[in-house]
């Protein structure tokens, strides 16, 4: 098939665009043609881009604005709650919707209320050097993400993570490893995972203290490359079959 991503340029710190990039890097893997149209791409995986015109499918983020009936097959992907960032709180009737996680399912449904939306998740999280011998110590770390800013950590010296530190995904992993305690405002981050998967104690504000993050959910794994690969392809044959499209 041919593939119109609508993403922003590639970005090791947002997990909903580096999950763009790899459905399109996944996708052009499997034999599709894939455009993505943005000006920066994860230089690890290659040449997974190509300009390409009447696209089988548009895959939009929920931030994206509705789209028109002439626009083609639009699948909209809710990376998050609808129009907690922006975009529209009801989807197009001829739009595909699918939820990121089940936790953004109820939502998700509220805003397609032509058709039942199904999840399709894939993993954001890539962790280089998770099993590299690094020395656990009393550092702690900060993400305020889309979260509520108003609750400065205890530790006053508390490294902050921002989108443009630590850029290298190692170097972030590194740092967890480190740090004994990750203070985080946002509640939907794969950070708060990470972080668990390296060691940390990661405790989130509820807008008046820290408390401990237990908001697990089974869904968030790191990423697997053969497992992964498989996903997308059911994800993609699926989208074909409703729009009647012949692979």
């Amino acid at each position: 098939m041919k593939i119109h991503i609508v993403s922003p340029p590639y970005h090791s710190a947002s997990g909903g665009i580096r999950v763009l990039h790899y459905l399109g890097y996944l996708a052009k893997t499997l034999g599709h043609r894939v455009d993505m149209r943005t000006v920066t791409f994860n230089p690890e995986w290659g040449d997974y881009h190509e300009e390409v015109f009447n696209p089988d499918i548009y895959v939009h983020p929920e931030i994206n604005p509705a789209t028109n009936k002439e626009d083609g097959n639009v699948v909209r992907w809710c990376l998050y709650y609808p129009g907690r960032i922006a975009g529209p709180t009801v989807f197009p009737e001829h739009e595909l919707v699918y939820s990121f996680i089940d936790e953004y399912l109820e939502e998700s449904q509220k805003s397609s209320p032509y058709r039942p939306v199904k999840s399709f998740y894939l993993p954001t999280c890539d962790m280089p050097g998770i099993d590299d011998p690094i020395e656990r110590t009393s550092l702690t770390c900060f993400w305020e993400g889309k979260g509520d800013r108003s609750g400065t950590p205890p530790e006053t010296q508390a490294n902050e993570i921002t989108r443009g530190w630590p850029a290298p995904r190692n170097e972030l992993i590194k740092l967890f490893k480190q740090c004994k305690t990750l203070y985080t405002c946002d509640p939907c981050t794969a950070i708060n995972y990470e972080a668990m998967w390296c060691g940390c104690e990661v405790l989130l504000w509820d807008g008046s203290r820290y408390i401990p993050f237990t908001n697990y959910k089974s869904d968030y794994v790191p990423r697997n490359f053969t497992e992964d690969l498989k996903s997308v392809d059911a994800f993609l044959k699926e989208i074909a079959h409703h729009f009647g499209i012949k692979q």
